[in-house]
């Protein structure tokens, strides 16, 4: 995402890289150490699926590791680190510590699914793209066009429409009736109405 929110805050975007080219540097290692890490080839066993997975299924891999997530996530460190380096000194170590914090979070979970992870990054994003604004002359902000504000429209609609597709070939959820255990019952809970109940694999 973080291309999407570059253009917004270009030209000051611009003259951090020239003076900021270590920091840059840092954060594509970073980039490219994470998606080293871990494998990143479309899974629906390992609920790697739907949204960006759907286009590496289709793209090459290396040793379990999506060429497509490989070019992209230093792409994304590099971004990042140089959005950092467009906030005061302040911004920039509360903005640096709550992006640590939050991937240690999530990283001490087994439920790293990508819904939990977009709604941070979009936002934290965006609240870099204004802490710089806020830096910046008014002169600046005032005299941006409407072509600088248009990336972030088109990734906006291409999520909303994602999700409408999304939830109109959704599956119904099964009943896999944990509910009817004495242990797992909650008094005067009924089952929402669209729930599909699901005989037990009496193979296991």
């Amino acid at each position: 995402f973080a291309p999407w929110y570059a253009v917004f805050v270009w030209g000051r975007l611009a003259r951090t890289v020239s003076g900021g080219r270590v920091g840059m540097l840092i954060g594509a290692a970073l980039g490219l150490a994470f998606a080293l890490a871990a494998p990143s080839t479309y899974s629906t066993d390992a609920g790697r699926y739907s949204g960006l997975w759907n286009i590496t299924r289709s793209l090459p891999a290396i040793a379990d590791r999506s060429v497509l997530i490989l070019v992209l996530s230093p792409v994304g460190g590099a971004l990042v680190m140089a959005m950092l380096g467009m906030l005061g000194r302040r911004d920039r170590w509360v903005m640096a510590a709550t992006l640590v914090g939050f991937i240690a979070a999530q990283s001490a979970s087994h439920e790293l699914w990508q819904r939990y992870t977009e709604p941070f990054v979009l936002l934290y994003l965006t609240m870099a793209c204004v802490l710089a604004a806020e830096s910046s002359r008014r002169s600046e902000i005032a005299g941006r066009s409407i072509a600088q504000h248009l990336p972030l429209t088109v990734l906006g609609l291409a999520l909303a429409a994602l999700t409408c597709v999304s939830i109109s070939r959704a599956r119904p959820v099964k009943d896999l009736g944990l509910t009817s255990d004495p242990k797992y019952a909650v008094p005067g809970w009924k089952m929402p109405p669209g729930v599909v109940g699901e005989a037990p694999d009496r193979g296991r």
